[in-house]
């Protein structure tokens, strides 16, 4: 295959797990499910916003190497350990991805 490009965000997990922060192919963009990964592997922020808001970060970054933005992605999952963060996530998620609307 050509035209493969492996984007790293530089966390050690993706070496352990085998995978990248995003790939890009084919004209897309793929992007990883994203935890909110801290330089060095440091603990993440206790509040449910900042890990949020790390997540976008992460994948801001990602987006911004393949050469694409926020206003491109065209779909995105959202999970979440308990049902009540689900608010707080969705204001991060729509404080980015608010014009894109994407699935």
């Amino acid at each position: 295959m050509t035209g493969r490009r492996v984007i790293s965000s530089g966390s050690a997990w993706e070496e352990r797990g085998g995978y990248s922060r995003a790939v890009v192919a084919g004209g897309h963009v793929y992007v990883a499910g994203t935890a909110p990964i801290m330089p060095g592997d440091a603990d993440p922020p206790d509040e449910v916003e900042a890990q949020a808001r790390r997540c976008i970060e992460i994948i801001g970054a990602a987006l911004e190497e393949a050469g694409a933005g926020f206003d491109d992605v065209v779909r995105t999952r959202i999970y979440a350990v308990r049902p009540e963060y689900i608010p707080q996530v969705l204001l991060v998620h729509g404080e980015v991805f608010g014009s894109a609307r994407p699935a």
